[in-house]
């Protein structure tokens, strides 16, 4: 009997993971700040090119396929836009992944197109999504509402509320940031 040879394909663990962005010319570097990340990080802003770089030191980041949870990492910040910039001008982002020395993951480029309500939009009722951050219960006040999502960072719906349901259990939820949108009859 011949036995047909398995190759036995290892899985390491990323050691050090650098994000790259380019922060767009309609936005304003001196107005950026760092909001949180899952793990300690290095900052680093260059004025002349404009790239923000996130440099993960010894991370030994875990791939997805070994553990899920343990590959996920985040960079949550914030930075505003130009004070005379026009309204309906584009903001693009792209963001450059590497692990270790391969060559980058390239995220989605998004482009955002800044603007104002408009003043006939009826701004009937503010709404309050608390505590934050949650660990049991999440509550709902403010508003009468037709419709809550609740979704991952990646856009997936997790929860749908109906009609007047003002709490939900975050329970069964993977420990991570969530977006919650209110549907205010016709409006998100």
């Amino acid at each position: 009997m011949i036995r047909p040879k398995h190759r036995c394909q290892k899985h390491y663990n990323a050691v050090h993971v650098v994000v790259k962005d380019t922060l767009d010319s309609n936005l304003d570097l001196s107005t950026f700040k760092v909001l949180g990340t899952k793990r300690s990080v290095a900052t680093t802003l260059n004025p002349t090119t404009r790239v923000v770089t996130f440099s993960f030191s010894n991370i030994n980041l875990a791939p997805s396929s070994v553990d899920a949870e343990a590959s996920n990492g985040f960079v949550i910040y914030e930075i505003a836009e130009n004070t005379a910039l026009h309204m309906n001008s584009e903001i693009h982002n792209t963001g450059y992944i590497y692990f270790d020395f391969n060559s980058p993951i390239i995220t989605n480029t998004t482009s955002n197109i800044n603007s104002t309500l408009g003043i006939n939009e009826n701004m009937e009722s503010s709404f309050y999504v608390y505590p934050n951050p949650a660990k049991d219960i999440v509550s709902i006040s403010g508003g009468v509402h037709n419709a809550v999502k609740v979704l991952t960072m990646n856009g997936q719906v997790v929860l749908k509320l109906n009609n007047g349901e003002t709490s939900f259990s975050t329970a069964h939820f993977a420990n991570g940031i969530y977006q919650v949108m209110i549907e205010n009859k016709s409006h998100y």
